[in-house]
């Protein structure tokens, strides 16, 4: 999620105070710029997970 809101809700497992803090930060945004967040998101994972890049990766694993 290179480059959305989502690249900052990665924390290491077992430190609650990060994962706190990541939700913390979810809570104070407001209405369009949670929806603008995830419509960022959106697209960035459409983009890299598609039907065609997909076909070309496994494409890729058989030559």
């Amino acid at each position: 999620m290179e480059g959305t809101i989502g690249e900052n809700f990665l924390f290491e497992a077992g430190k609650v105070d990060e994962i706190v803090s990541r939700i913390e930060h979810l809570i104070y945004l407001n209405r369009e710029e949670l929806i603008n967040e995830a419509y960022k998101m959106r697209n960035t994972t459409a983009n890299k997970f598609n039907a065609s890049r997909t076909v070309k990766d496994l494409a890729k694993l058989f030559e």
